[in-house]
């Protein structure tokens, strides 16, 4: 009984589990094609409108202040006023 027990048990590795198909993509390597892009044509539109929203408003703006000169002229005219105007 001796000799059995001083033989070292051999140590044996478990096999690796088979999990399947391995995952090899196919990749179809497409390349981007470069196309121009420019804002210039957006810009355009974009400052013309501004500047059609300036012309509206300097309008009013002229206006309003040729009735409120008109209104002031005729109506609140005080001998103060006529009175340092030398």
């Amino acid at each position: 009984m001796l000799q059995a027990e001083s033989v070292p048990p051999l140590l044996k590795s478990r096999p690796v589990p088979h999990v399947g198909i391995p995952f090899q993509p196919r990749l179809d390597h497409h390349t981007t094609d470069v196309v121009p892009f420019s804002f210039d044509e957006r810009d355009k539109e974009m400052f013309a409108r501004k500047d059609e929203k300036k012309k509206t408003v300097l309008e009013q703006e002229k206006k309003v202040s040729s009735v409120a000169e008109c209104s002031v002229n005729s109506h609140f005219i005080v001998s103060t006023d006529t009175r340092f105007t030398s």
